[in-house]
């Protein structure tokens, strides 16, 4: 009879041509799956340092079957380690802020000038009355409006608001297309408040920069209304003054 390579029960099933039980076969997997599952660098790295140290301290194993399982992670560690540091460059390059994963179906991509909210269909989205399939582009210099509501007993919401969303229901926060809808088994409260403050400032610098941009525009307006002899000089100072405070 075989046993368990890591408790030393008796074995059913195979993980990297290593004899487990059931229970330590699906231990296995979620060891596998936290890696994989990882989308940055530190959380991979504490992904894996916690399954060394789950590993190392296993009596069953044998010093060769040890070091066997720990090869295959670090494998699984550097490979997964590439695509991260790849995805990171492809992020920068096109300008990508933020990625997170929401409920329903829904994903979140938070560029420099705009968002993106892709949405899947879902039983949930079916259930709720908004299941789509496609994508929401919301420019940040379209938005009149920021929401945001930490998860709780309720799921929480991220909602852009514009002078005419285009909605799939209107009457809830939650579901129209302006929102991300998100979990904590998905999202933190603490990163979506760090992607609300990211976003409120990137929208206040627009803003201000309009503002910038209409009082130069209304102080050449006056200046070529002084070079044509229209007002006088004190005029357009008292003009430009109050434009200024």
């Amino acid at each position: 009879m075989e046993k368990c390579a890591a408790c030393g029960s008796k074995a059913k099933v195979k993980r990297i041509e290593l004899d487990y039980c059931k229970t330590c076969a699906i231990n296995f997997d979620n060891r596998f799956e936290l890696i994989q599952s990882s989308t940055d660098k530190e959380g991979l790295e504490k992904a894996y340092v916690k399954i060394v140290n789950t590993i190392e301290t296993r009596d069953q194993y044998t010093t060769e079957n040890k070091q066997y399982v720990l090869d295959y992670f670090r494998n699984i560690y550097n490979t997964k380690l590439k695509k991260i540091e790849e995805h990171k460059i492809e992020k920068d390059n096109i300008g990508l802020v933020y990625e997170v994963k929401g409920t329903r179906g829904r994903t979140l991509e938070v560029y420099k000038n705009k968002v993106v909210i892709k949405t899947n269909v879902t039983l949930g989205s079916i259930i709720t009355g908004s299941a789509t399939d496609g994508k929401k582009t919301i420019y940040f210099k379209d938005v009149i409006g920021l929401q945001f509501k930490p998860c709780g007993a309720l799921i929480g919401y991220l909602q852009l608001e514009t002078a005419s969303p285009i909605m799939n229901n209107e009457k809830s926060n939650f579901y129209n297309e302006n929102t991300f809808i998100f979990e904590e088994i998905n999202t933190s409260n603490t990163q979506m408040e760090e992607i609300h403050n990211y976003i409120d400032k990137q929208i206040e610098q627009l803003k201000n920069i309009n503002s910038s941009l209409s009082t130069a525009d209304e102080i050449l307006k006056f200046k070529n209304l002084l070079d044509m002899g229209i007002i006088n000089q004190e005029e357009f100072e008292r003009k430009k003054n109050e434009l200024l405070k």
